[in-house]
C-alpha cells in the first residue's frame, strides 16, 4: 500500500517492456529507434480518514502506454557540439495519441 496526502490508500504495479536499436552510419553521425508498452493496474480503497469518505468506481483498473521514437544524432567535428534531432509519438488513455519533437 501507499498512502498519498489526501488519505487515500491504492496499490499500483507496472509492467513494461521496451526495446532500443542504434545504427552508426559514420564516425560523427548516430541513429536511434526504438518502442515501448507499459500497463499500471492499480486498485483503490479510497479514503481512509473519519471525515472525509470517498470511493473510486470502478476500484480497479489499468491504464495502457505505448510508443515509439527515433532520434538522429550528428556531431560535425570530433571536438564540437552534438545536434539532435528526434520525435517520440506516444498514446495513452488520457490524452490520446500525443507527437512530441526534440531538437538539441
Amino acid at each position: 500500500f501507499r498512502r498519498d496526502s489526501g488519505g487515500t490508500r491504492s496499490n499500483a504495479n507496472v509492467g513494461e517492456v521496451s526495446v532500443r536499436a542504434a545504427l552508426s552510419p559514420s564516425p560523427n553521425h548516430r541513429l536511434q529507434g526504438g518502442f515501448f508498452g507499459r500497463v499500471s493496474w492499480m486498485k483503490d480503497w479510497g479514503a481512509s480518514t473519519p471525515t472525509l469518505r470517498s470511493f473510486y468506481s470502478p476500484l480497479r483498473r489499468s491504464f495502457p502506454q505505448y510508443g515509439a521514437f527515433i532520434q538522429d544524432e550528428y556531431t560535425p567535428f570530433s571536438d564540437g557540439p552534438t545536434f539532435t534531432l528526434g520525435a517520440k509519438h506516444e498514446y495513452d488513455d488520457f490524452s490520446g495519441w500525443n507527437l512530441l519533437p526534440s531538437l538539441r
